[in-house]
């Protein structure tokens, strides 16, 4: 062994090894060694000795220096609310997300808590006056989940040094002085159990290898400590785990396996075995479920502790049950019991099921590390290195020493460390990394260079304008992450499932369980199996990982395409998109105008126009503004500085030059200021139809010059156009300009819709109309009636609907959206109210030749042959009093006969369903259904004054209306065979069946509340003659007549409007009214027609009614908006379908628009106001990135709906499956392992799914 000397440093006692030590001097003839340069320069007198203070406890756990906090000040917000992400570990599945989330929620202060499981990240916005991260971490822990801590943030003023030889306080202690002696160090924290100290500091005053160079003066080693990256290294640390763990508990199983098989095939098994059998089965068994403890404690922690199960919790009760079962039968076999036998043990089982569960998780998280490959791609672009110019000199430094206004050198074939703008050289520089564009970008002076891409040929310097988190490159990642974090709304079918899926699936094993061992006397074991089987075969997971696996697949494809998705919202809302608006200067054009022409008016020179303009545009940030000041340079013209200035926004300036008074704008800022201008109009149109932009020049009141400015296409704005209608989405553009030379630009691009001379504050405004708008292919119709919004959601594609031509029409297609904003209702005579959007079309007849209506009707009564037209859509919005509804009459189609009440009581009948009788025969309906006519009276008088309990149908008629009652009676028994009972009371008779099958038809038919009954379409279609009958028992039961009148009630407002399509099938036009208030407060819905009108409101004819325009109301409506496409391409609905606007800009004006609209789209090269508003940032400046935006939105949201429809059929059909459903058919019951197995594939195949859209065509 070597002997190494030692001595005592004399300063601080501390023992230092003779050899190593750095500091040493001779006194008085004796030899000194010190452990550092402090004790070194205290000894000789360097220094004035003081005290050490040391900031680390005895366990050598960090504290804060006394004096100085690690906090950047400067950093701090001024707002309370700040944001935390947390990373999670043991989560497993949907459940284990939901879980946290609502703990994290119920903490005062939290605004809001979303936890993401395929990213394993928590991110809570949250009040910082009120609670802290330390209190989530606290939460999150006590759930049950670990936390993955990670190293503090990295930035240009903060800096982790790794420093070699701290072992002591003593140590620390030195390291601290030598710090705190630092011009710009602001704070200082050491650790000495890592050997670290991290330094926060004014970059502008000390340089990271200052303080390395200090520390080693001190006489410890030093370097920069390089951070790991903790997310990747703890998901490399759980495959390996999950790796590591599936070996030894398959190699532990297969044994057990092998005994098993023994039992029913001749395999060798050595005696001694076969003599220790239960015994050995235990222990393998025991270490196996040691192995797959964590299961074991998650499950129960959260059904226990939480009491919100997870997946964890099936595994936990299903295994565990396995397991309990055979350690009690091991026990039992133990003490001599004959009652079980090897053959009776689930050991194998339980093993089995770790095992594979355990290699689930393994493929599970290999393909989970696999859709967060953007963000480590992007992360890996990153510069280490920068060459910059100090004190004259080219200086290697680490990229985090780059400072704003340093001049950096780039060589050929280099990374460009960070953003700036180049002063010196030129180049083609590859950006496809980071922008996605693959052909190489021409840079010369002044222009914008990207931090992580590539220098092509030639060297450049350039000044660093953006350095650390500010870079495009950080922004990216930052965009991406928060990207991947969020929820999209389609999540939220995943959580309502996700949060209720387990106790259903514990419920169902349960009863499952119970169900075969009592009910169909099978045994335990079987019963058993059928337990762990639906515990075990369930799946959450697959769910929980359905929208976000696709969610960070598909931001990180947008990533590396150049589309930047801020939020998992954003990414759902762009493929609804149906609208995409484009504001002109700058996103359609270049945003680079040049002045063309310049025409001298009332004297004045060219030179002295363009002095005038340059001066009053010189401040200005607007493109035009540029290209007049930048023309002037051209000219060498020089211009003085304004005294006064005042912008108008949308029209121009108001200025103050050299004593005169000046305007500079377009015609709106010269009418406003009376100046004339129509004498230039021929000028001024031909400027304009040519795509140029006219800025006019007052002087003192006078036009004194005209200045033509024309900005160029993009050369991607023709195909973008193009592309975007070949999608069939509506393309309109946007402009500030005048109408012609907005015209001009949307003719050369494609686009017919132009809005002009908009207004920046108007934009928004736009956006708006555009989403009331409603999209209607053909022109649609009237609407005949109101059915509630239950009722429209009921309808779907193929179900017939009553149509404005008066037949039965096929639905093609259902529009759905949210609609908030204004509409229209219209009341015409003998209709119920109807209600739209302003610009939803009615066909109406309009002859403005006579306002009286008594002289319209003689018209018609004298014969009318051109009146066809005058009949017209017109919006809602421009409907007046003077208007007829057109108002289709209703033809009765000829149907098949099919007697329906032959399966009413059928047994095995269910429910009528569009065309069938859904039953287990499953029976075809012709067209129409065809009833008799008894029969369709019997259903007017239910309607009046039936009802249907869970026992029985009733009807409630007066003690008066004995005659009625017995008429009931007679149809019930002449139509089902049954006789009904006849109960007479004090005030009222009833008339009873107790039958649960008509109870089922009438509620399924007719409902069961008087405020929602219906009639249904197969009753509407019925022959003239039976309609007769029905409407006849109704009015005895709920109306009366006079000896003008037939006059119906009702409580339902739907029944209320069908009655009057039933009338106009029988050639009569009611007339509805609303009667508030009575009965008991409610509303009572009164149809009234006249039986021989001697007067007829509203003009006839054999097609349809004119019916007049009574009342026009608006109001304010938010909801569901509806519209009904059928095949003759008419529509029926309670309001036309909203626009959802996409809208693409990249001014500081587009910025309002970007807001309102319902995704916001912003140009790369934009404003940052514009780019902060857009839901969706384009790093290239090409606007075929739109077109590639909506069809990678929409790829990703067809994965989402395939890993729903996978997840979904999974458990709908294993479960069953499990619960033994098959048994009774083929005798096949699934085996625990085998349910094990799917279980834990099903969401590695989600996620696979997933992946798969990294190949997506966009």
């Amino acid at each position: 062994m070597e002997y190494k000397m030692k001595a005592i440093d004399p300063v601080c006692g501390m023992t230092v090894e003779k050899e190593k030590a750095k500091f040493k001097t001779v006194k008085e003839g004796k030899e000194y060694f010190f452990c550092s340069k402090n004790c070194f320069d205290k000894f000789t007198g360097k220094e004035k000795a003081t005290e050490h203070k040391h900031f680390i406890d005895s366990d050598s756990k960090e504290k804060n220096h006394a004096s100085k906090e690690i906090t950047d000040s400067s950093s701090k917000e001024t707002s309370s609310v700040s944001r935390e992400t947390i990373l999670i570990k043991d989560m497993h599945c949907a459940s284990c997300a939901l879980t946290i989330e609502k703990s994290l929620k119920k903490i005062d202060g939290v605004k809001s808590a979303n936890v993401n499981f395929a990213t394993e990240k928590a991110v809570v916005e949250f009040d910082k006056n009120t609670v802290s991260r330390e209190k989530f971490e606290e939460t999150i822990e006590k759930a049950g989940y670990g936390i993955i801590k990670e190293e503090k943030e990295f930035g240009k003023n903060k800096v982790v040094l790794k420093v070699h030889g701290m072992d002591s306080q003593h140590c620390a202690g030195i390291i601290e002085d030598t710090l705190k002696k630092i011009d710009g160090v602001k704070s200082y924290q050491t650790n000495l159990t890592t050997q670290k100290a991290t330094v926060l500091f004014d970059s502008s005053a000390v340089k990271v290898s200052d303080l390395i160079k200090a520390i080693g003066n001190a006489g410890y080693e030093t370097e920069k400590y390089a951070p790991t990256d903790i997310e990747r290294d703890a998901r490399q640390k759980e495959i390996k785990e999950y790796k590591n763990k599936f070996l030894l508990s398959i190699a532990l199983s297969l044994p057990l396996m092998y005994l098993m098989f023994s039992n029913f095939f001749a395999l060798p098994v050595p005696e001694t075995i076969l003599e220790n059998e239960v015994l050995i089965q235990l222990l393998l068994a025991t270490l196996v479920m040691w192995i797959g403890k964590k299961f074991f404690i998650s499950g129960f922690k959260a059904l226990i502790l939480n009491r919100n199960p997870n997946m964890d919790s099936l595994v936990a009760i299903g295994v565990g049950s396995a397991y309990s079962f055979s350690l009690i039968a091991s026990i039992m076999i133990f003490s001599g019991s004959a009652l079980f036998t090897s053959m009776d043990l689930y050991f194998e089982v339980a093993a089995f099921l770790i095992a594979f569960i355990l290699l689930g998780k393994y493929f599970e998280a290999l393909a989970k590390g696999k859709t967060s490959e953007a963000i480590k791609k992007l992360m890996g672009l990153q510069a280490k290195t920068a060459l910059v110019e100090r004190n004259k000199k080219e200086t290697e430094i680490p990229i985090e020493e780059v400072l704003i206004g340093d001049i950096v050198i780039v060589k050929p074939g280099a990374k460009i460390p960070v953003d700036g703008k180049l002063v010196f050289g030129h180049s083609s520089v590859d950006e496809s990394m980071v922008t996605g564009e693959s052909i190489p970008v021409e840079k010369n002076i002044n222009d914008l260079v990207i931090g992580a891409t590539i220098n092509m040929t030639g060297s450049f310097k350039f000044r660093a304008e953006k350095v650390g988190e500010e870079t495009v490159l950080s922004q990216i990642i930052k965009f991406v992450e928060d990207a991947q974090a969020s929820k999209a709304p389609i999540q939220e079918l995943g959580d309502k499932i996700a949060s209720v899926f387990v106790p259903a699936v514990m419920a169902i094993a349960i009863i499952s369980a119970l169900l075969w061992f009592f009910v169909f006397g099978q045994g335990f074991l079987f019963s058993l199996t059928i337990f762990i089987s639906v515990m075990i075969i369930a799946c959450p997971c697959a769910i929980g990982l359905a929208t976000p696996t696709a969610v960070m697949v598909g931001t990180g494809l947008g990533a590396e395409h150049g589309i930047l998705i801020k939020n998992a919202s954003a990414l759902q809302k762009a493929g609804e998109i149906n609208a995409v608006v484009f504001d002109k200067t700058g996103t359609l054009t270049k945003g680079k105008p040049e002045v063309t022409d310049i025409i001298s008016l009332n004297g004045f020179k060219e030179k002295e126009i363009l002095e005038i303009a340059a001066a009053v545009e010189n401040k200005s940030e607007h493109p035009l503004g540029e290209a007049i000041v930048k023309a002037a340079k051209q000219k060498k013209i020089s211009f003085d500085e304004l005294k006064e200035f005042n912008s108008v926004s949308g029209k121009g300036i108001k200025a103050s030059y050299k004593g005169k008074n000046i305007l500079l704008g377009n015609r709106k800022l010269m009418e406003e200021n009376k100046i004339e201008v129509s004498g230039l109009e021929n000028s001024l149109q031909e400027l304009e139809n040519n795509g140029k932009t006219v800025v006019m020049l007052s002087v003192n009141n006078k036009l004194s010059g005209i200045i033509s400015v024309a900005d160029t296409l993009k050369e991607t704005s023709f195909d973008a156009v193009k592309q975007l209608k070949e999608m069939h989405l509506d393309v309109i553009m946007i402009s500030g300009d005048n109408e012609r030379t907005a015209r001009a630009i949307g003719e050369e691009t494609g686009i017919e819709r132009v809005f002009a001379e908009v207004l920046p504050e108007e934009k928004a405004e736009k956006i708006l109309e555009l989403q009331k708008e409603g999209r209607c292919l053909i022109p649609g119709s009237l609407i005949f009636s109101n059915p509630t919004l239950k009722e429209i959601e009921k309808v779907d594609v193929g179900d017939k609907v009553l149509s404005s031509n008066g037949k039965s029409q096929i639905v093609k297609e259902v529009f759905k959206r949210n609609y908030e904003g204004e509409i229209v209702n219209i009341k015409a005579a003998y209709l119920p109210q109807v209600s739209m959007t302003p610009e939803h079309p009615v066909k109406v007849f309009r002859y403005e030749k006579i306002k009286n209506r008594k002289n319209i009707y003689r018209k018609f009564n004298r014969g009318f042959k051109d009146f066809n037209n005058y009949l017209n859509w017109v919006e809602a919005k421009n409907l007046t009093n003077s208007d007829y509804v057109v108002f289709p009459k209703y033809n009765v189609e000829e149907t098949t006969s099919l007697d329906l009440t032959k399966y009413i009581l059928n047994e095995k009948y269910y429910r009528i369903n569009k065309n069938r009788i859904v039953s287990s025969q499953n029976i075809s309906l012709p067209k129409m259904i065809g009833v008799n006519q008894k029969f369709l009276e019997l259903c007017g008088w239910y309607l009046a004054e039936g009802s249907a309990n869970n026992k029985m149908v009733e009807f409630s008629l007066s003690r008066r209306e004995k005659v009625r009652a017995n008429r009931i009676g007679n149809l019930i028994e002449n139509i089902f065979g049954v006789s009904p009972v006849i109960e007479i009371r004090d005030k009222e008779i009833r008339v009873r069946i107790k039958s649960k099958l008509l109870v089922r038809f009438f509620r399924d038919q007719f409902n069961s509340h008087a405020k929602n009954k219906k009639i249904p379409i197969w009753i509407t279609n019925a022959p003239k003659s039976y309609l007769f009958s029905f409407l006849e028992a109704y009015r005895f039961g709920d109306g009366h007549s006079t000896d003008k009148l037939w006059i119906f009630n009702t409580a339902s407002r739907i029944l209320a409007n069908q009655l009057l399509i039933v009338l106009n099938k029988l050639g009569y036009v009611g007339s509805l009214n609303e009667n508030k208030g009575a009965r008991r407060g409610s509303t009572m819905y009164v149809v009234t027609v006249s039986k021989n009108p001697k007067r007829k409101y509203y003009i006839e004819n054999k097609d349809f009614y004119l019916l007049p325009i009574r009342k026009k109301t608006k109001s304010k409506y938010k909801g569901k908006v509806y519209n009904l496409e059928t095949e003759d391409h008419t529509y029926s609905a309670l309001f036309v379908v909203h626009n959802c606007v996409g809208a693409v800009g990249d001014g500081i004006n587009d910025a309002p628009m970007l807001a309102q609209a319902d995704i916001g789209i912003a140009i790369g090269s934009g404003t940052d106001v514009a780019i902060e508003t857009g839901g969706i940032i384009l790093v290239k400046n090409d606007l075929r990135d739109v077109v590639k935006a909506i069809k990678l939105s929409r790829h990703s949201m067809n994965k989402i709906k395939q890993n729903f429809f996978w997840a979904f059929a999974y458990n709908l059909i294993g479960i069953p499956v499990a619960a033994g459903i098959l048994f009774p058919f083929t005798g096949i019951l699934l085996s625990p392992v085998i349910a094990g197995t799917a279980m834990a594939f099903s969401s590695v195949s989600v996620v696979t799914n997933s992946l798969l859209l990294k190949n997506a065509k966009i």
